[in-house]
């Protein structure tokens, strides 16, 4: 497999690199234009041109596009249609890591690195509560219950700045979430917000908050493409489909937004395709498991380990001779001297939700803790939240 340092070198992995164009600037620029406090990093100059591209009209309606990434752009856009020619004017972004919808979009909502607002993926292990939850849906992991209200403050402690835009606001999310828990936490509990069940409902949103021509800013979440190449994976037909219906959308929104309004989007990560070979099942009764305090955190591109205390070394011996030759394990120091979760040092919150070792896939390889029930995991055939060029790679879109 070579070394990390040769995967990187070599472009087989991209690892984040604050001088590159890259998510974190675009929540910037956004929050900069929304009127938010101003960004602590200086934009790159493809962000300047950006920003003044934004200053040219007083309305910006964002567009997140879940699993959108580079190279489902490339293998499934109309030619000449409005996503290719969005892209040319735009550009390409590296997205956050872990390159996942948790990490990404708590980026998109804070205008911080993972390094610092600390989710850390899909599953986190929370030390200090002795807590495993699951991120987005805010539930407990070993029961699938609601957290308690008064625990979010904790878990997400870093506020949200949408509430400190000067600009009128609108959220546009899928109405199965645009009042949960992690959606009132990411926009802010006060606010405009609307839940569409269509994209004929959603686009009327958008319409009706860019009518007014004085400045505005306007959110749209679309998941649908993340949610297809899971179950069919990035390569499939049915994913193709989805692509085109986006693009369709975007198309007729794009058409029918009033002269005062620019339309950006972009995407959260890309995919990759996992064979069902390198979809790998650690049950509550593997034998590295019994190293651990906790089942395996994170996400399943990058899971991350909280050892027991004495085992390090038997946990490490374990796992790679098991798995070195398809996953790089890394001590959290060597995290954080790489500087995998952004160019700031990993907060102490970070750190200890990071655990004491991750696992990192060079590979297309996945590994799941399951338990009675999870089965269906091992059949997910599209996967994100690894550093693979398909994961990273991310489109910054920019309307005519």
């Amino acid at each position: 497999m070579g070394s990390l340092a040769e995967a990187f070198a070599s472009g087989r992995l991209l690892r984040p690199d604050p001088v590159v164009p890259n998510a974190l600037h675009l929540v910037q620029s956004l929050s900069a234009w929304a009127g938010a406090d101003p960004a602590p990093y200086q934009p790159s100059p493809l962000f300047a041109e950006l920003a003044a591209t934004l200053r040219e009209r007083p309305r910006l309606v964002f567009v997140l596009i879940d699993g959108l990434g580079v190279s489902l752009l490339e293998q499934h856009a109309a030619p000449g249609g409005f996503f290719r020619e969005a892209l040319a004017r735009g550009g390409e972004l590296r997205s956050v890591f872990p390159s996942a919808t948790a990490s990404a979009i708590t980026t998109l909502s804070t205008a911080t690195w993972p390094s610092e607002h600390g989710v850390t993926g899909w599953w986190i292990h929370e030390p200090s509560q002795a807590l495993d939850f699951v991120s987005l849906p805010y539930l407990d992991r070993a029961t699938g219950q609601p957290l308690a209200e008064e625990l979010r403050g904790e878990l997400f402690p870093i506020p949200s700045w949408l509430p400190r835009a000067q600009r009128p606001r609108r959220v546009i999310q899928p109405a199965r979430i645009s009042d949960s828990a992690y959606s009132r936490y990411a926009r802010g509990e006060e606010g405009d917000f609307r839940g569409y069940e269509s994209f004929e409902e959603a686009i009327g949103f958008v319409l009706e908050h860019t009518a007014d021509p004085t400045p505005g800013y306007t959110y749209l979440y679309l998941p649908e493409v993340d949610g297809t190449s899971h179950r069919f994976g990035p390569t499939s037909s049915e994913t193709a489909a989805t692509v085109a219906e986006i693009e369709a959308v975007l198309t007729r929104l794009a058409a029918e937004l009033p002269p005062s309004a620019r339309l950006v989007a972009s995407a959260d990560h890309g995919q990759i395709e996992v064979p069902r070979a390198a979809r790998h099942a650690l049950a509550s009764d593997d034998p590295l498991r019994a190293h651990l305090v906790a089942p395996p955190s994170g996400e399943p591109r990058a899971p991350l380990f909280h050892v027991r205390e004495g085992q390090h070394e038997a946990f490490a011996a374990a796992f790679r001779e098991r798995f070195g030759e398809r996953f790089h394990l890394l001590e959290v120091a060597e995290v954080d001297r790489l500087r995998l979760l952004g160019p700031t040092p990993l907060h102490p919150r970070t750190r200890a939700r990071l655990g004491d070792f991750m696992a990192l896939a060079e590979g297309p390889d996945v590994i799941f803790a399951t338990s009675e029930g999870d089965e269906g995991l091992l059949e997910v055939k599209g996967h994100h939240g690894g550093l693979h060029p398909d994961e990273v790679r991310i489109p910054l879109l920019v309307g005519a």
